[in-house]
């Protein structure tokens, strides 16, 4: 992808209404699944790290983001979001039953072996 619009795709994350209201619902459902603030938690797909942003605001400390695009990775880390890599979905750099919540938000359909993703995906999730 082109380095300057998908810089512009990161801020469009955090103002555009669509966004926004997706990043709302996931954080309403994750408030009523009533999860401790330190329960480890990876975003496959963070992109800029809106969703971690938000987390953090809220008081998760344990939450983790990865994304394929080193771009995505570096507009996180300018947030100060420390616990993002780059890394591909279907190849976890993470152990057997390292998470608590897995969040993976337009995520299943750009990936040609959905069936290797959710097998990789259900290995980290305790």
């Amino acid at each position: 992808m082109d380095k300057e619009y998908e810089l512009k795709y990161h801020k469009l994350e955090e103002e555009y209404w669509w966004f926004q209201a997706r990043r709302q619902i996931l954080v309403d459902f994750i408030k009523r699944m009533n999860l401790s603030t330190d329960a480890k938690i990876l975003e496959i797909g963070c992109s800029g790290g809106q969703l971690l942003t938000e987390l953090k605001q809220l008081g998760y400390t344990n939450s983790h983001g990865i994304d394929i695009s080193e771009t995505a990775i570096e507009v996180c880390n300018v947030k100060g979001l420390d616990n993002t890599s780059v890394m591909d979905a279907i190849n976890l750099e993470f152990g057997e039953s390292t998470f608590d919540l897995l969040i993976a938000s337009d995520v299943l359909e750009h990936i040609e072996n959905d069936h290797s993703a959710l097998e990789e995906w259900s290995r980290v999730l305790k």
